[in-house]
């Protein structure tokens, strides 16, 4: 089945956008919904397989690291790669397991491969949530898919023994950019992973060069897999005679599929010889053979249940109209052979592959109507059986606009995406086109949050204006009745948006107050309740009002219970960021970790569960050490967080570890270039208060790298406050705004020697801190007036503020805002040693002296990379030639080019060529340039 076409807001169809085949039913024990586990499991055997030993041996995917069986359809490709695929398990080998389908996309892909390696044994993240292994930085994910691949990678290294993951109907796959997903997973392959594939032919781009030109892939084509004369006797047991032998292995040309056909035949007792040929030998069989002997009713119930994804009895009942479809199929003598099951689950079937298209294309030529009514009534069943996403796909094959608005409205776009999170949120508004959207404003409030959080302010805008001109304000649906749905929706909106940092409204409190005269009325519904009052929450957080949201949140888990899987992370992130905020550092780590095994239990359906906690959890022991940690997550872009609805607090804590680390390594320009690519997106998608934050963060940086005069130039060009009290609007900026820009101030004040101003700013941002009792912040300003006293000469004043900033140390353990100013702290802290202060006080000092002092060593890294002499000879023309006319110039194909760019990149941790240069030149790989003056950038 195809993905339809979506329409954008201007009109105009864009490329299929899939959906995944999601559902409501779960197997036991596993949050995964079962509609998803069928296609990463091995299938059974088929009935009457036949072992061929010498073909089993040929195909062994673990002798190399890839092993291709292409060949037409029914050829055996499944069932062969199925057969070694359960010998490998039983001999212990970990074999992760997925069959393609044309509705899968680029994140369904990367979720199904973490699935798959899952069920094999091999999970993306520990037991705390945790992913496997550190990663490179430079390994930057810009999707969900490549976020996930760069978990699954890491996973696979970390296990570490030879594992294999097979992929079945690979052909199927119609998305350029799933086809890229696993273009990325191939050119990572680890060394211990081995592939192998089963398809008709390859899909446009798929890249498995680099394995041939090592010598290290094979494939099996359909002449290896055709049936020999012994392997068909073998077959029918032995029952044929010559005559009959010589004729079905000259009509089916060892077509397995065919086989199958022909013994159908005999156990029906048609004479073989009468079975005719042709060059499509499926299709003529099903005309001549199938149809023969069954009455016209039999046969069009094979066509319609051909529309079933699998053989639910009760739903082809449902929507055929019909009685005891079960029992009718299991009897049908014809269809034996050419049914399989789901996945594991033998109670489940489906029909074959080929049998399935060819039936489903004849029903549509012969009886258009009757394809499409079968269609809408399997839409609506699934509909009410909460397999929504299924639903729209059979909906829109049926090519009914009005029901898909209904299935879609019915849900509540806004229920979906608090149910099941983002990720089902945007494959249901892939399904709506823009007529659906016009005509239920409750959609076009979902599609707008769709655009606003994937950057298209401009088309969230318009839809937007459009559905409030259509829904009188989003007070009445588009019949002109009064509708609360609409305006509770419209509410809910409104708070995302704003928490998103996606919407004009500057300040919470009217927001606030909306909310909680919403959320205290009696007769409202109770999940809804639960949401608006998670809204409370986030925004009295972001308020630095701590108290009262953690009685909002303790409200809202009650009311949401275990109705919202997906919410319930979120809100044990907002109690760890006032827990972190506050200096409750051990609090904080405790609700991260809680939080993050909530969101690892759903993380397939929500990748930015895991993604968030992951972010927060970093910057909450970066912010706790002395020195700079590996990152325990890969680096996540801008717009990938966008995308899967991340708020200030995570793109904050996102980019200011990427800066931190950049500055650990000693490159303030590095720093400066993550903070300015989150800046050009930040007003991009027109997210003021993370813009706001980023400048001011940017100015730190400038004069971190004493760039004084263009941090001074920036702040102006920014319209960063020019005043204290505008450096310290709480009303105006949310917590980690102020703290950002009273510390930017705080640092350019220092570095123009302006001592006097700087002084007045850090004791009113002291005492502001102190009564909101924001602890981080308020440690980050005792250090930053140490230094500040320090450079103005008046060293007993620097050191009352060590001993403040010792005192609270002993509450709230954050070491780094000391670290970063270490070349003034180690000496400070040495004097309160030897002056024998108080015990507690000297004991604190003793302990961050130490850990300073070793933050201070560089440990050279043991392990720089090696590259061949191909490599090198390569590396050396990367920066001014193209890669075919390295080929011309090396005698090398486009192809062993290509291959060894790609090693480079992965030997040096490079994101392209010139990233490749650079690093290759910090090695001494290649020659050095001539130095720049940072100073000019």
């Amino acid at each position: 089945m195809q993905a339809k076409k979506k329409v954008t807001t201007d009109g105009k169809k864009t490329p299929p956008q899939p959906a995944p085949n999601n559902s409501g039913t779960s197997i036991p024990g596993s949050t995964t919904p079962w509609l998803l586990t069928h296609k990463v499991q091995i299938p059974d055997l088929v009935a009457g397989y036949v072992d061929r030993p010498d073909l089993e041996r040929r195909c062994a995917p673990m002798n190399r690291r890839l092993t291709l069986l292409q060949a037409p359809g029914g050829f055996g490709k499944t069932a062969l790669l199925g057969h070694c695929c359960h010998r490998l398990r039983e001999d212990g080998t970990p074999v992760a397991w997925l069959a393609l389908d044309e509705e899968d996309g680029p994140a369904e892909v990367a979720t199904y491969l973490t699935l798959a390696f899952e069920q094999a044994g091999i999970a993306t993240a520990d037991g705390t949530g945790r992913p496997a292994g550190a990663f490179a930085p430079e390994l930057e994910a810009d999707t969900q898919a490549g976020y996930r691949i760069n978990l699954l990678i890491r996973a696979v290294e970390r296990h570490g023994g030879p594992c294999l993951l097979a992929l079945d109907e690979l052909e199927r796959l119609r998305s350029a950019e799933a086809v890229a997903v696993l273009n990325a997973l191939l050119q990572r392959c680890p060394r211990n992973l081995r592939i192998a594939m089963a398809l008709r032919e390859r899909p446009p781009g798929l890249d498995i060069a680099m394995f041939l030109l090592e010598g290290q892939g094979d494939t099996l084509t359909a002449e290896e897999l055709r049936f020999s004369k012994p392997d068909i006797a073998r077959f029918f047991d032995t029952r044929l005679s010559r005559r009959e032998l010589k004729s079905v292995a000259e009509n089916s040309a060892g077509w397995p599929i065919a086989l199958r056909i022909y013994r159908n035949a005999l156990h029906a007792g048609t004479p073989l010889v009468d079975v005719g040929g042709g060059n499509d030998i499926v299709a003529a069989w099903i005309e001549s053979r199938l149809w023969r002997g069954l009455p016209a009713e039999d046969r069009e119930f094979v066509l319609e249940v051909s529309l079933f994804d699998w053989l639910d009895a009760e739903l082809i009942d449902e929507a055929t109209g019909r009685q005891q479809s079960r029992r009718r199929i299991e009897s049908m003598a014809s269809l034996a052979g050419l049914l399989q099951a789901a996945g594991s689950n033998a109670a489940t079937l489906k029909l074959h592959p080929l049998i399935r298209e060819h039936c489903a294309g004849t029903l549509f030529r012969e009886d258009p109507s009757r394809f499409r009514s079968v269609h809408s009534a399997i839409a609506r069943g699934l509909a009410r059986r909460g397999h929504v996403l299924d639903a729209l796909r059979h909906s829109a094959e049926a090519g009914d606009a009005q029901l898909t608005g209904e299935i879609a409205a019915g849900m509540g776009g806004i229920d979906l995406w608090i149910g099941r999170g983002f990720d089902a949120l945007q494959a249901m508004d892939g399904w709506l086109s823009a007529d659906v959207i016009a005509a239920h404003p409750r959609l076009a409030l979902m599609r707008c949050v769709v655009l606003a959080l994937s950057g298209d302010m401009e088309g969230a805008r318009r839809v937007y204006q459009t559905a409030a001109i259509e829904s009188a304000g989003f007070t009445r649906s588009p019949g002109g009745d009064e509708e609360q749905e609409i305006k509770q929706d419209h509410l809910l909106i409104l708070g995302v948006l704003l928490v998103m940092g996606c919407s004009p409204l500057p300040r919470y409190e009217p927001l606030v107050s909306t909310l909680l005269e919403t959320a205290r009325q009696p007769d409202i519904n109770p999940l809804l309740r639960g949401i608006l009052r998670h809204g409370l929450c986030l925004a009295l957080t972001e308020m630095s009002e701590f108290d009262r949201a953690a009685e909002w949140s303790d409200r809202a888990v009650a009311d949401l219970g275990r109705n919202a899987m997906y919410l319930s992370p979120f809100l044990g992130y907002q109690r760890g960021l006032a827990a972190m905020a506050q200096g409750r550092t051990k609090e904080a780590a405790t609700r991260y970790g809680d939080a993050l095994r909530l969101a690892r239990a759903g993380h397939l359906g929500n990748a930015g569960t895991v993604m968030f906690g992951e972010i927060l959890m970093a910057e909450l022991e970066l912010e706790r050490g002395a020195h700079a940690p590996a990152p325990r997550q890969p680096p996540v872009s801008p717009r990938l967080l966008g995308e899967c609805g991340a708020w200030l607090d995570v793109y904050a804590a996102n980019t200011c570890i990427a800066a931190e680390l950049a500055l650990h390594d000693g490159s303030v320009d590095r720093a400066l270039a993550v903070v300015e690519n989150a800046g050009e997106f930040a007003r991009a998608t027109e997210r003021w208060a993370l813009s706001t934050f980023l400048s001011a963060l940017r100015v730190s940086l400038l004069v971190i790298g004493e760039r004084h005069e263009r941090a001074a130039r920036a702040w102006q060009s920014d319209d960063l406050p020019a005043s204290d009290d505008g450096c310290l609007d709480f009303e105006a900026y949310r917590w980690r705004e102020v703290e950002a820009i009273a510390e930017a101030r705080l640092r350019l004040l220092i570095a123009r020697e302006e001592f006097e101003a700087a002084r007045r700013l850090a004791l009113r941002l002291s005492e502001a801190t102190r009564q909101r009792r924001l602890m981080r912040t308020l440690m980050r300003t005792l250090a930053l007036s140490m230094r500040l006293e320090w450079l103005a000469g008046e060293t007993e004043r620097a050191n009352e503020h060590l001993v403040d900033y010792l005192e609270a140390y002993a509450g709230s353990d954050y070491a780094r805002p000391l670290a970063r100013e270490k070349d003034i702290a180690l000496p400070l802290l040495d004097a309160v040693i030897d002056a024998q202060a108080a015990k507690p006080i000297v004991a604190t000092a003793i302990e961050l002296r130490r850990a300073l002092a070793q933050a201070d060593k560089r440990q050279a890294d043991p392990s720089e990379p090696v590259l061949s002499p191909g490599e090198l000879e390569v590396l050396h023309r990367l920066e001014s030639q193209a890669d075919r006319v390295i080929a011309q110039d090396l005698n090398l194909t486009y192809d062993g080019v290509r291959y060894r760019v790609r090693q480079i990149f992965a030997k040096l941790g490079a994101r392209g060529r010139f990233d490749a240069v650079h690093r290759a030149r910090a090695l001494g790989l290649l020659p050095a340039e001539s130095a720049v003056d940072p100073s000019n950038g």
